[in-house]
């Protein structure tokens, strides 16, 4: 018999039962009168397999199944797994792994909703296709599987393979993956509407980062570099950035924090706490808000208007109006840088710590000459230690040295500061406090069109004359 012969089937007992083999020959089998010839066909079975050369998986004890008794079972083989590509990057890798709604489980405000990336950063892991398992039929052979697929990235900008199997970021920002796979890192980014419940707190890596409505009440905004705001930035939110920082509406609330690390543009400022690293330029107004800038500031547009708060500035002040016609309280100082002052302070405070550690060291280093001196020399122990001074008292030195050298270096910035100045083209009312450098001055009258400079330990007055010029 051939193995067609068994696919078609071999009758048995005048036909009153059919051995049959599967097509893809990993089963033997008999079907037809089961029951009122079993003996038969037990005995008959041992010559039909031998003659049909069935060598593997022969059952011991044969299995009825509805109605067919199973003779032998091959082992088929296992296809091997297609190779996949794994998110490393959060949240992205969560969304894609997770079939679970774990809305309960976060907070509702850290949605993570950026996934960041670093440059060298792992975007994605290939995960390797694997050969799958041999298998085995009913006449002893082999069955190959079938090898799974190599899948292949699709690179998009800003991305790498490293080590054949590994994706990685090439700039700092945020992954990107289309609809067909393709993966990317965006050094830009743009939230379409407001910071909000929707968005959660928005972090970003990459070198600029747009809103297109406001932050909201509660929420944060931190980006890398750059930030532009086209809506407000509202009541008791914290808003960070390492570049310039534009908002196109109002900064608001007295529990609301921005810092710009190189610059800030805005249409007002009402309440707020703002730290800036470069220059400010306000288009309308300043209400009441403590303003901390190491470089200059400009409100001359709108109504220019500086009232209440206080403005401290390592550069010059140029506005229109300080101070209300309610002579509201207003401090304005310029050549005050209060970054590089905290910084003076603190190595001048370390310095002085120093010192008192290095005379401490001086003390303990006399204390063993006259003991090594007195017993003619110093057991291991005593040696130990006066190694260990002597290397604590380098470091200190050595810091020193470095300390004085930054001091000197902020001093003579610091001495810069007092040619800033502080210019009122319109009005400046009572109750104002110009402070430039060390020097200060109350203003209790009003003055119109008046520059205030630095001279001598002095604040010098200058009226500035309608066409620009300046006089006495």
């Amino acid at each position: 018999m051939n193995r067609q012969d068994l696919y078609n089937g071999i009758k048995i007992l005048g036909g009153m039962a059919t051995f049959k083999v599967s097509e893809d020959d990993m089963l033997a089998y008999v079907e037809g009168e089961l029951v009122e010839f079993s003996d038969e066909i037990c005995a008959r079975l041992p010559d039909l397999i031998e003659e049909a050369g069935i060598v593997f998986g022969l059952s011991k004890v044969l299995e009825a199944i509805e109605d067919r008794l199973i003779v032998a079972r091959g082992d088929p083989p296992e296809d091997g797994k297609d190779g996949v590509i794994k998110i490393a990057v959060e949240p992205l890798a969560s969304a894609l792994d997770s079939d679970e709604d774990m809305e309960d489980a976060r907070d509702f405000k850290s949605l993570n909703l950026i996934p960041n990336v670093l440059m060298g950063e792992v975007v994605a892991k290939r995960i390797p296709p694997t050969p799958g398992r041999p298998g085995t039929n009913i006449f002893g052979e082999k069955m190959e599987p079938r090898p799974g697929e190599l899948v292949a990235f699709k690179l998009g900008a800003n991305v790498e393979i490293v080590d054949k199997d590994t994706l990685v970021a090439s700039c700092d920002g945020a992954v990107k993956i289309e609809d067909d796979g393709t993966m990317s890192v965006a050094t830009e980014w743009i939230i379409d509407g407001d910071v909000d419940i929707a968005t959660g707190h928005v972090e970003f890596a990459g070198s600029s980062l747009t809103v297109k409505g406001s932050v909201c009440s509660g929420f944060s905004v931190e980006a890398a570099n750059d930030l532009l705001i086209e809506g407000s930035v509202n009541d008791d939110t914290i808003v960070l950035a390492g570049g310039h920082i534009e908002v196109e509406g109002i900064i608001r609330s007295r529990n609301t924090i921005l810092k710009a690390g190189r610059g800030l543009t805005c249409k007002a400022i009402e309440y707020a706490k703002v730290f800036s690293s470069g220059d400010v330029k306000v288009e309308d107004y300043i209400l009441d808000a403590n303003c901390q800038v190491e470089g200059s500031m400009e409100v001359i547009t709108g109504k220019g208007l500086i009232a209440g708060g206080r403005i401290e500035l390592g550069g010059s002040l140029i506005a229109n109006i300080i101070g209300t016609a309610a002579n509201v309280p207003t401090i304005i100082a310029a050549g005050i840088n209060p970054l590089l002052e905290r910084h003076y302070e603190a190595l001048v405070k370390e310095q002085e710590k120093s010192a008192r550690k290095l005379a401490e060291i001086k003390k303990g280093m006399l204390k063993l000459d006259r003991l090594e001196s007195a017993q003619g020399g110093l057991d291991p122990k005593m040696e130990g230690i006066k190694k260990r001074l002597l290397d604590v008292a380098m470091s200190i030195v050595s810091s020193m040295e470095e300390n004085k050298l930054k001091i000197r270096e902020l001093e003579t910035n610091m001495g810069q500061m007092e040619k800033a100045s502080i210019t009122i083209l319109k009005k400046a009312y009572p109750n104002c406090k110009i402070r430039i450098d060390k020097a200060s001055k109350v203003i209790d009258s009003q003055m119109e069109s008046v520059c205030f400079t630095f001279r001598k330990g002095e604040i010098v007055t200058r009226y500035i004359a309608s066409k620009g010029k300046e006089s006495s």
